[in-house]
C-alpha cells in the first residue's frame, strides 16, 4: 500500500466513523421528538421495533446460509463483516471448541451520544434501542 492509498483508506475510515455518529444523532434526535409526541415508553417501543425490523433485514441477508446449530460459525461470520475490518467496534473475542464470545470495547453511536451531553439513563435507553439491530 503506497502513502497515497494510506491517506485514502484513512479519511475513508474516519468518513465512515462519521456516518455512524451521524446515524446515532439521529437515533437520539428521533427518541426526543417521538417522545414528546408518544410518550417515553411508547417511544423507546416503537424505534425498538422499527431498528428490530431492519436487523431482521440484514440478517435475513447475511446468515441465510447457517443454520439453528451453527452459532461458532454465525459468530465468526458476524466478525468478518465488522465494519473497516473491526476497527469500529473493536471486540475482545472468547474462542473455545463449542462457542464464540464477544465483547464489543468501543461504539461511535455511543461516542455520538456521550458528545451530545447524553445523561446515563438516557444513554441506556439508546444504547437499548441500537442493540435491538443486533
Amino acid at each position: 500500500m503506497t502513502d497515497s492509498d494510506a491517506a485514502i483508506a484513512e479519511k475513508l475510515s474516519r468518513e465512515l466513523d462519521s456516518a455512524f455518529r451521524y446515524r446515532g444523532d439521529l437515533y437520539r434526535l428521533f427518541l426526543d421528538e417521538l417522545t414528546a409526541e408518544l410518550g417515553a415508553e411508547k417511544a423507546e417501543a416503537l424505534m425498538i421495533r422499527t431498528i428490530e425490523k431492519r436487523g431482521r433485514e440484514v440478517a435475513a441477508a447475511a446468515f441465510a446460509g447457517f443454520g439453528p446449530n451453527d452459532a461458532l460459525a454465525i459468530g465468526e461470520a458476524f466478525l468478518s463483516v465488522s465494519p473497516d475490518g473491526g476497527r469500529m467496534y473493536p471486540t475482545d473475542v472468547e474462542r473455545r471448541p463449542d462457542r464464540i464470545a464477544f465483547k464489543v470495547k468501543r461504539c461511535p453511536l455511543k461516542d455520538a451520544w456521550i458528545e451530545a451531553g447524553v445523561g446515563e439513563e438516557k444513554l441506556a435507553t439508546l444504547c437499548r434501542i441500537a442493540g435491538a439491530f443486533d
